[in-house]
C-alpha cells in the first residue's frame, strides 16, 4: 500500500525547548504519550501513544482502581482522576494507593 506511513503506536516528534527526558509523559496538542529516550531540543524523538505504562507521576491523595479514567494534569505534571481542564490520558490498570506518589496506565489511543 503506497500510503501507509505508521502502525500507529507512535509519533516521531520535535522536542520541544529543554528537550524531552526518556520515560517521562509529553502531551503534543491533545495526544498524549510517553517518550522513548532522552531528545535535545530540536532534535526528533519516538513518543509512545499505545501500551501500558507503569512507575508514571500520580496525584498525591487520590486512591485509583483499575479501569479509572485517567486525565494529564499538565499544571502540575501528574495524572489525576480529575477530568476538569485536564486532557484524557488513558485508563488505570492496577490499583494506586492514595498514598502512592506513581500510577500504571493503559494509555488512550
Amino acid at each position: 500500500m503506497k500510503n501507509f506511513v505508521s502502525n500507529g503506536e507512535s509519533l516521531q516528534i520535535i522536542a520541544p525547548s529543554g528537550g524531552v527526558v526518556g520515560g517521562q509523559i509529553y502531551k503534543q496538542g491533545s495526544v498524549i504519550g510517553v517518550v522513548v529516550a532522552d531528545a535535545a531540543e530540536g532534535d526528533q524523538f519516538t513518543l509512545k501513544i499505545e501500551g501500558a505504562y507503569s512507575g508514571l507521576p500520580k496525584a498525591a491523595g487520590e486512591a485509583w482502581s483499575a479501569g479509572d479514567s485517567l486525565y494529564w494534569d499538565a499544571t502540575n505534571s501528574v495524572l489525576t482522576k480529575t477530568a476538569t481542564s485536564n486532557t484524557l490520558a488513558g485508563y488505570a490498570f492496577n490499583a494506586a494507593l492514595s498514598a502512592d506518589v506513581i500510577g500504571d496506565i493503559l494509555l488512550l489511543h
